[in-house]
């Protein structure tokens, strides 16, 4: 990303999902395996992958054809949000380990 106002609307977007990690962890930090956990978590990534698309979309940024196991894991743009993995825990990237 190399347009300033993609990358600061990227920092703000960065900013609100570690919030909603903190949250999550707040609420389900203890028991993170349990059913509505998890439930809570997967939400979570859908609402995080469709804000990335938005974002992406907004600056006109091709994502091309991104599963969301490649945005949000294994790709650039996974990587800097945090990529999600497989699992608890499995997080690094700019969105930080959770």
């Amino acid at each position: 990303m190399r347009d300033p106002a993609a990358w600061k609307d990227m920092q703000a977007l960065r900013t609100e999902h570690q919030a909603d990690v903190k949250a999550w962890l707040a609420q389900y930090g203890s028991n993170p395996n349990t059913p509505n956990a998890q439930a809570a978590l997967a939400k979570l990534r859908t609402e995080h992958l469709n804000d990335m698309r938005t974002l992406l979309q907004k600056h006109g940024i091709a994502a091309g054809d991104w599963s969301r196991d490649r945005m949000m894991g294994s790709s650039t743009a996974g990587r800097m949000m945090g990529g999600y993995g497989s699992g608890f825990g499995s997080g690094s990237g700019m969105m930080g380990s959770y």
